[in-house]
């Protein structure tokens, strides 16, 4: 029952000694925790970070291209693993579809070759078409040239006078050539518009001289039709801005298919001057066409469906030529139409400003024939035609003995004394033997061309020397600018009209006589000069002598 107390008195080593030792061991612990946390983090964020920097260097690499690289991960059952299975699904998908465009590039490539290659064709079946087209227009005048050449001098009396039906049989025939040679033109007018390489030469044109001319030659077109043609043209009109060929050109179109489509009644041809503009109309009194059939007239190698069987004839290119040299000379072509009432085609065009008044030039065309009623010259025979052997030489060049026989006949007729010759060479030994005062050259000839021989004689002589006139079928402009390169003087296509070559043989002549006789007096006024220096120069001796 005693209070008591036990008191131990001891070192502080000894009596914390225990927990120093607690200590120890905790922080030993509290080490290696840490330790054990780090490197299970480690390993943690590795297992996670990993597969997702691999998804991430995959991607880098589909983004560049490379879709060969293996995706790991995908055998996982966590989210890591369904993305790695989202990202081969994805690379699957692109490999597919890049394979596809591949396959897709390679068929484009053979289609682009494929295409390459069928352009190339196009472009040679182009030329080789602009090669038929010039070839056949030169191969088709050249008998055209013969069969107009023969008749006009038949019909002028050239080989004896003939009955008024034998003229009436050479007209047909003419006008016939006429009609072939018109389609000739066409088709090498609808090339050349269709390339852009037809050419106008605008001028201020008479438009009712036009009209009168054209009407002129195309009564041959009416026969035996109880068609009236009323001209209500005024005499005096403004001149227009035109093409005066062109301009005849769609005139004889519009008015030659009135009349053809046109069975009885009339035709009526009317101008008027509208808002600076000059309008013509041509209306005729034919079955005329439905409205839904107009614009198919203005459509090359086309036409209406209309039982009259006359709307068949033909090539189907004058109205869609005529409308195109219509827009070319800065107006517009119009038709309107009503069934069993007729056919108006209307064109508008721009007056001519003074100063192209001022220049123009006033040169009347003149038919390629005239009828039989209106010959008035006078009847020769081949026997009434001797050669003059004071008369002025011309050599005729040309391959074609029918070309031959038609400009010897014409140009005997008009007084010349004609040499020939069927090639080039020939044609070089005929000139070296006797100078002409012309020569007419045939451009395309076996051998030597036309082109070579000119270019041979210009070494020699000149201009002024020797005119030279380029005779051929091949009428494009590139042709042309070969001859006037070669040197010829000028240049005429096939078939020619007798009288525009008569008049221009007799203006080169006329304008080498004159450049000669120029060049003589300048030759005169140069001699004179060096006399009356001569001259003064003895006045000066003598008068120091004295």
């Amino acid at each position: 029952g005693q209070v008591w107390a036990l008191s131990i008195e001891l070192s502080e080593e000894i009596a914390y000694a225990r927990i120093h030792q607690l200590e120890r061991i905790f922080f030993i612990t509290l080490l290696i925790a840490i330790v054990i946390v780090i490197i299970a983090s480690h390993y943690l964020s590795n297992s996670i970070t990993a597969p997702i920097l691999n998804l991430a260097w995959i991607a880098e690499r589909i983004a560049a291209g490379d879709l060969t690289q293996l995706v790991l991960g995908t055998d996982r059952d966590d989210e890591i693993g369904r993305l790695a299975m989202s990202f081969t699904r994805m690379k699957n998908s692109m490999n597919d579809k890049l394979l596809l465009i591949n396959r897709q590039n390679d068929k484009l490539e053979n289609n682009l070759t494929l295409i390459q290659k069928q352009n190339s064709e196009l472009q040679l079946t182009d030329k080789l078409k602009d090669a038929f087209l010039a070839t056949t227009s030169h191969e088709l005048r050249t008998p055209l040239h013969g069969m107009l050449g023969i008749s006009e001098t038949l019909m002028s009396g050239a080989y004896g006078q003939l009955t008024v039906a034998q003229q009436y049989q050479l007209s047909i025939i003419i006008n016939s050539g006429l009609r072939l040679s018109h389609l000739i033109d066409d088709l090498l007018d609808y090339h050349k518009m269709r390339y852009g390489t037809l050419y106008l030469h605008k001028n201020a044109v008479d438009i009712s001289a036009a009209i009168n001319l054209v009407l002129e030659l195309s009564k041959h077109l009416l026969e035996d039709k109880p068609l009236r043609i009323i001209n209500q043209t005024p005499d005096k009109l403004p001149l227009v801005l035109a093409d005066e060929q062109r301009l005849e050109q769609v005139l004889y179109n519009l008015i030659g298919n009135a009349i053809k489509y046109t069975n009885e009644g009339k035709i009526v041809i009317s101008c008027k001057e509208i808002d600076g503009r000059i309008q013509v109309q041509v209306v005729d009194t034919g079955q005329g066409i439905e409205s839904a059939q107009l614009e198919s007239l203005f459509e090359p190698l086309l036409r209406p469906s209309i039982e009259n069987h006359n709307y068949q004839q033909g090539a189907g290119l004058g109205l869609s030529i005529s409308r195109q040299l219509i827009e070319l000379m800065g107006g517009t072509l119009f038709v309107s139409s009503q069934p069993q009432l007729g056919t108006t085609f209307s064109f508008s065009l721009p007056l001519a400003t003074e100063i192209e008044k001022e220049g123009r030039h006033f040169n009347l065309p003149t038919p390629h024939f005239s009828a039989p009623e209106a010959l008035k010259h006078i009847i020769l025979t081949a026997d009434s035609l001797p050669e003059n052997p004071d008369a002025p030489l011309l050599i005729v060049a040309d391959d074609e003995a029918v070309n031959l026989q038609v400009l010897v006949s014409f140009l005997r007729l008009d007084g010349y004394r004609v040499k020939t010759a069927r090639d080039g060479q020939e044609t070089l030994d005929l000139i070296a033997q006797e100078k002409p005062e012309l020569l007419l050259l045939d451009a395309m000839m076996p051998g030597m061309s036309g082109y070579q021989v000119c270019q041979m004689l210009r070494k020699q002589y000149s201009l002024s020397q020797l005119p030279i006139i380029m005779l051929t079928a091949l009428s494009q402009s590139k042709d042309r600018a070969r001859g006037f390169e070669a040197g010829a003087s000028d240049y005429v296509s096939k078939p020619f009209n007798q009288q525009e070559l008569s008049a221009r043989i007799n203006a080169h002549i006329q304008a080498s006589h004159s450049l000669q006789l120029a060049q003589k007096n300048t030759q005169l006024a140069h001699n004179l000069q060096q006399q009356e220096s001569i001259e003064v120069s003895l006045l000066e001796t003598q008068q120091q002598l004295f």
